[in-house]
């Protein structure tokens, strides 16, 4: 049984989390996801007609609905102040709440309208976590950020979102290096098209009806062949927020793998039969490189450019292809190496080893192997992504150097 379980296998049982827009769309995948095992979740949302509703809700947790305009800081402040009082502890803060303009170019959009976009995007996460911190601080939290795909690969007719979403992709990097030495881990999860109201809306609004033949289209243009769902988003928040111990800083990729391919052989026939999965064990050294490890780089670069071509080509079998890439693991291997090196691993040597990470220590077996797990089974609109657990080591190189 795993650590994270209790003795009924609920992973995130007398947690508390706030999830911002959690009403309906990516938010609602996250809170059905939490509470159906076992956390406390409180909903920051304007949504009073379906908030309303989400004490009745039947679930193994519990579901709290606060009325709180995002883009509002004393709201804020004073919803985050409530949920405390009334749990007495906060564990996780799921930033989701979002909107999306429409399809405009730079022309068509007003600078006031990318401003209220930005104070909707990224202030209110900025101020979610800030006054969510000092609580997550004492319960060694974590937060969750929801970026989008368009953080990184950049959307047309999209600048101001983009924008807004490469803010809070920095913002998760810039925060993980900040509160490690806290005990709190911060990372981003990056939907790529998910069926929400929202991008139902946004499809509309461009005069596109969304029709089976539509939908068919979109998914088309994603490795896996299809849209997501906002539960997947929301395994992936509960793996972060659980699970991802040695995880931080990072983005995890849930786009039904559409960003890649733009410009194990034996198993397959078995993995196809199945719709399995294949999970390889990379490296940070991937792409960071590591001094003295040329021959070792090299290998561990090809797993990862294997990874992604695989992802590629058994996306028509329903077999999806995903990559860990550990940081400093203490296994056999690693002291073995260290050893022959002529290092000795004392308590001294582990220490300078664990500075080198943003978490401050270097990771264990099973920190990986709770991200296998993940992939393997939770991760159903992810594949050919490499998720990094490395302690944040190549976070902030030139803040830590």
């Amino acid at each position: 049984m795993s650590a994270t379980s209790d003795s009924h296998g609920l992973r995130f049982k007398d947690k508390v989390a706030i999830v911002t827009g959690g009403c309906c769309g990516i938010g609602r995948g996250c809170v059905d996801v939490m509470a159906e095992q076992g956390g406390k979740i409180a909903v920051l949302d304007l949504n009073d007609k379906v908030g309303n509703t989400l004490s009745s809700v039947s679930t193994s947790g519990e579901i709290f609905y606060v009325h709180c305009d995002m883009t509002k800081e004393e709201e804020i402040k004073n919803a985050i102040k409530q949920v405390a009082e009334k749990y007495g502890q906060i564990d996780c803060l799921v930033n989701n709440v979002g909107t999306h303009p429409g399809s405009k170019t730079i022309d068509e959009l007003t600078v006031e309208g990318f401003k209220d976009l930005l104070n909707l995007n990224l202030v209110s996460n900025f101020t979610a976590s800030k006054y969510a911190l000092p609580y997550l601080r004492k319960s060694k939290g974590n937060i969750v950020n929801i970026t989008s795909i368009s953080a990184h690969s950049g959307t047309g007719l999209a600048s101001s979102y983009c924008a807004t979403k490469g803010g809070c992709l920095s913002l998760t990097k810039a925060l993980a290096i900040d509160e490690a030495k806290n005990g709190v881990r911060v990372n981003s999860v990056s939907p790529g098209c998910i069926d929400t109201p929202l991008f139902r809306s946004v499809e509309k609004a461009g005069g596109r009806e969304i029709d089976e033949e539509r939908l068919k289209y979109i998914g088309s243009l994603h490795t896996l062949n299809r849209i997501g769902q906002p539960r997947e988003i929301g395994k992936a928040c509960l793996f972060l927020a659980v699970d991802a111990t040695f995880t931080t800083g990072e983005e995890l990729m849930c786009t039904g793998g559409c960003e890649l391919g733009s410009g194990v052989k034996y198993a397959l026939p078995y993995l196809r039969k199945s719709k399995g999965n294949i999970v390889n064990i990379t490296s940070t050294s991937a792409h960071s490189g590591t001094g003295l490890a040329s021959s070792y780089c090299a290998t561990k670069g090809g797993c990862l450019s294997l990874t992604k071509a695989l992802a590629i080509d058994e996306a028509k079998n329903g077999v999806r292809v995903n990559s860990v890439s550990p940081g400093c693991i203490d296994t056999p291997l690693f002291r073995s190496v260290e050893k022959a090196g002529g290092r000795e691993i004392d308590e001294e040597r582990l220490k300078y080893l664990g500075s080198l990470h943003t978490l401050n220590r270097i990771g264990q077996p099973r920190e990986i192997g709770k991200a296998c797990l993940f992939l393997a089974v939770d991760a159903t609109f992810t594949t050919g992504e490499e998720l990094m657990c490395t302690g944040g080591c190549e976070v902030g190189y030139g803040v830590k150097q």
